[in-house]
């Protein structure tokens, strides 16, 4: 049902409060720009499913927030990190008790985050047709095949979430996917994008100062590009900003490929500022260290087959690296130990 007006709108809100769960999803055009264009909502209630155009109609935004936002229902997402980013873009909020049925048929036995068809095949034995996937969902009217395919992002969620959970139950695995869903809802990394866009950038540092200048200029990139709503690598591609990061005696031939001289500028400020302070080469790890991550690789490695797991729902690189230098004990915690950690401690003594 296509939402036309804000009486349609109170109508769902009052059916929800009759529900334990909705389901939502999102369509958004996100080319050449630095937020997505909100187009579109799909919510989803165990009765019927409806649609909240955010372009031809004039809808309270109060109404939809009721709705999305409210603190007794369990929202349900697939493939839930675009959505709750545009959701936070619209509403400066992100919504809680939030499930992402991709994240948790990791613990499942799929070694791949599952798209939305795949799950309606496995649980549902429904076939999903996904010819819509790259329209332009800002061109109004929209066709009925259109409707059919935004409808069809939401209305079998709550089934799925059903199962899904029901299965998680019975391996008694429901907080193995606890870590996942903190790190989706984590508002700082909606409304602090440009203090960890540097995490992004395919480039381990040598040395202190290529990190320094990784964190600085990844930031100031991020935050130019949010001021002129464009993607920032218009401004600065990945690969440019790791030629200017390396130590270099020819530091400043790097700039040739930098458009804007402003911003040139600047990155010629920071550049000669860091490097300023001298180089110092990043503490590696120990011989000792790096016997007990290969043994910690090997031990992830041999229990995410036995539990039929993703390997990255146990811990990924980062997390191994922290456990071996005794900076992290996450992995001796909780379920992680008993899958893990108790193995890892019983083969590095």
């Amino acid at each position: 049902m296509l939402i036309v007006n804000n009486c349609q709108l109170k109508q769902f809100y009052q059916e929800c409060q009759k529900d334990k769960y909705i389901a939502i999803d999102t369509e958004f055009y996100w080319t050449n720009t630095y937020r997505a264009i909100p187009c579109l909502i799909q919510v989803a209630n165990s009765k019927r499913s409806i649609l909240i155009d955010l372009i031809s109609y004039k809808l309270d935004h109060r109404s939809i927030k009721k709705i999305l936002f409210h603190p007794k229902l369990i929202k349900i997402f697939h493939s839930a990190r675009q959505d709750i980013e545009l959701l936070f873009n619209l509403f400066k909020e992100i919504p809680m008790n939030v499930s992402d049925i991709q994240l948790s048929s990791l613990a499942i036995g799929y070694k791949n985050t599952p798209s939305l068809s795949k799950l309606c095949k496995d649980f549902l034995a429904i076939y999903l047709k996904k010819e819509n996937q790259k329209i332009d969902w800002r061109n109004r009217p929209l066709s009925e095949s259109q409707k059919n395919y935004a409808i069809t992002d939401v209305k079998y969620l709550i089934p799925l979430y059903k199962k899904i959970n029901l299965l998680l139950s019975k391996l008694n695995r429901l907080n193995w996917v606890n870590d996942r869903h903190s790190k989706l809802l984590d508002i700082r990394y909606y409304n602090q994008k440009e203090k960890s866009a540097w995490e992004k950038v395919n480039f381990k540092p040598k040395y202190s100062c290529e990190l320094l200048l990784l964190k600085k200029i990844s930031e100031m990139r991020e935050r130019i590009a949010k001021r002129l709503n464009i993607p920032p690598k218009h401004l600065l591609n990945d690969s440019h900003m790791i030629q200017i990061c390396k130590h270099s005696n020819k530091e400043n031939n790097f700039f040739y490929f930098i458009k804007n001289e402003k911003i040139s500028e600047k990155i010629k400020k920071i550049k000669h500022k860091e490097f300023s302070k001298g180089i110092e080469a990043i503490e590696s790890l120990t011989k000792e260290q790096k016997n007990k991550l290969r043994v910690a690789k090997r031990i992830l490695k041999e229990k995410s087959e036995y539990y039929n797991v993703h390997s990255s729902l146990i811990a990924n690189k980062k997390e191994l690296e922290s456990l071996v230098m005794g900076n992290d004990n996450k992995l001796l915690l909780g379920w992680r130990y008993k899958a893990f950690g108790q193995y890892y401690l019983d083969l590095i003594s």
